[in-house]
């Protein structure tokens, strides 16, 4: 059987022993990705064709992906957005697909039809972010991004 506490003093124990690097190094990579961001929302924030991420005047933001949102007047589709930069060598990803179309619940759960949630889905795609970014590769990404969707 499992000590839960002992299994959670155990966790903390190992925590306490990252060096006091840590919170230095991390502030340094949650900026680093806030910098990337940055850049995209400047590069594509002007786009018809693409939402940028919303950050509320309350919360910020960490980045962990970066996501856009197709618009109605895009006129290329999320796939083939994404097969186009795969071609190119540029590693992208759908966004989150929604937990209902998923066949673990839709094969425990009746039928449900969320046509926001879907639309958002079939629409989304997460670009290249990581504190490692380089600057040229991401001017790659966006020029390449911008010039496929803007055709």
């Amino acid at each position: 059987m499992i000590d839960f506490e002992m299994a959670a003093r155990f966790l903390a124990a190992a925590l306490g022993n990252v060096t006091r690097e840590y919170p230095r190094k991390l502030d340094h990579l949650l900026a680093r990705r806030r910098a990337v961001a940055e850049r995209y929302n400047a590069a594509f924030g002007s786009l018809a064709e693409v939402r940028v991420p919303a950050t509320p005047p309350y919360a910020g933001h960490a980045y962990q992906s970066y996501g856009l949102h197709l618009t109605p007047s895009c006129r290329c589709g999320r796939d083939d957005l994404l097969r186009e930069l795969a071609g190119l060598g540029i590693s992208c990803r759908r966004g989150i697909p929604p937990i209902h179309l998923e066949p673990l619940y839709a094969s425990r759960f009746d039928p449900i039809s969320l046509p926001v949630t879907e639309e958002v889905a079939a629409r989304s795609v997460f670009l290249p972010i990581f504190a490692s970014l380089s600057d040229g590769d991401q001017r790659r990404v966006i020029d390449t991004v911008t010039a496929i969707l803007t055709r």
